[in-house]
């Protein structure tokens, strides 16, 4: 672990790379206090980037550019961690149930893991969306729910590796 560190302390595209990571974080996390970027203006329309105001410019609608940019930030990071969250989620327990106990309790969840794997992850995200009520939250869920069965079959061959050994 302390390779690792003094690895990122050591290289200079690295410490750019966290460095960008973190504005981008920091920023999205602003992105809560920021009510204002939906509001039209009209008289503002089509300003050009770099005006007093507005960094960015303004849309059609007299928007300004720069806070539409950061509060899709947040939502980008909500939707990615949320989604990522529940994958891990539900792949760990899945694949530590499959490795652990095998037999039927290894083939059932596995075959159900391959039918997954083998279902258009479009197609099943198109039927979630239009099951449950169309929005954020649904999308974030789906695709959580779509996207654990590689974490299962990881999780799965380390539990059989480990209860392999002496």
């Amino acid at each position: 672990m302390n390779k690792i560190v003094n690895y990122f302390f050591k290289d200079r595209v690295t410490q750019f790379g966290l460095f960008l990571l973190f504005i981008l974080i920091m920023t999205a996390s602003l992105s809560v206090f920021i009510n204002t970027a939906n509001i039209q203006n009209l008289d503002n329309r089509l300003l050009s980037a770099g005006s007093s105001d507005h960094l960015l410019g303004t849309d059609h609608f007299g928007r300004d550019i720069l806070l539409r940019i950061i509060v899709g930030a947040g939502v980008s990071i909500k939707v990615g961690l949320l989604a990522s969250t529940i994958s891990l989620l539900l792949g760990i327990f899945l694949g530590l149930i499959a490795g652990y106990f095998g037999k039927w309790v290894d083939t059932l969840i596995m075959r159900f893991t391959d039918i997954m794997m083998a279902f258009p992850v479009l197609l099943f995200l198109i039927a979630i969306s239009a099951t449950f009520k169309p929005g954020i939250n649904t999308a974030m869920i789906a695709i959580g729910v779509v996207s654990w069965p590689p974490m299962a079959r990881l999780m799965r061959s380390q539990v059989l590796m480990l209860k392999s050994r002496e």
